[in-house]
């Protein structure tokens, strides 16, 4: 699992579902993120999401709403759980 290497508007959406999950208990919708990251269509949000998901960050349920989970980021060097 790696969080360097990672873009932008992927550190931007990582940091918002972490944040909308641990507010509200559930992940955000595309569409929620779409509008969180001013992304017009909800395909540029499954790049984004999908980038994450190949990267190990996140994993997702296909077909099942507001399933995206967040993964234990760790510090490659020490093993400690990384904040976002």
């Amino acid at each position: 699992m790696n969080i360097g290497g990672l873009t932008r508007q992927q550190l931007i959406a990582l940091r918002f579902i972490n944040g909308y999950i641990s507010l509200s208990g559930y992940s955000p919708s595309y569409g929620e993120i779409a509008k969180a990251l001013n992304i017009r269509s909800k395909s540029g949000v499954h790049r984004v999401i999908h980038g994450l998901s190949e990267r190990g960050l996140i994993t997702i349920k296909p077909g099942h709403s507001r399933s995206i989970r967040l993964t234990t980021i760790q510090c490659p060097h020490c093993g400690h759980s990384i904040n976002l």
